[in-house]
């Protein structure tokens, strides 16, 4: 599995018998792969001045994603939305889904204070969802954006 370009991966993922990857937890990946979410979707050294600290350049937050939507409300999307940090939680708009007894409720992630709580909309209502929620305006060129939880 690859994310990313070949040049400049996101995420580089291949199994084989003898790997040690078999031994690391689910957990821990999930781990790894939010942090390089975070590092390389959500924030960007692009707009940081070369006097700027490297923890400034590291973490300038982009406009582009401002705020995003998680592809999935189950397992997956809830450990994800777990693992970003408060900031980046903050800016979730929503989980997206295909189930519908999931859609149309929240989801609470009590590990932050005060919690982050998520609409779940289904993937065929968000585009109106979107719309309504931001009064009317438009699409992605907002900030909006969408992750897969897994």
């Amino acid at each position: 599995m690859r994310a990313g370009t070949p040049a400049d991966p996101v995420l580089l993922y291949r199994w084989s018998p003898a790997s040690g990857t078999a031994r690391v937890s689910r957990q821990q990946l999930l781990r790894i792969r939010t942090a390089a979410f975070e590092r390389r979707v959500l924030w960007s050294s692009a707009s940081a001045s070369a006097s700027s600290s490297l923890k400034q350049q590291l973490y300038h937050p982009t406009t582009r994603w401002a705020r995003f939507a998680i592809w999935g409300a189950g397992r997956d999307g809830r450990n994800f939305l777990s693992e970003l940090s408060d900031e980046s939680q903050r800016r979730v708009v929503a989980m997206i889904d295909v189930d519908p007894k999931k859609c149309g409720k929240t989801y609470a992630n009590h590990r932050c204070v005060p919690p982050c709580v998520v609409p779940v909309v289904h993937f065929t209502e968000f585009a109106d969802w979107w719309r309504k929620t931001n009064g009317g305006g438009g699409g992605s060129g907002s900030g909006g954006g969408s992750s897969s939880g897994g």
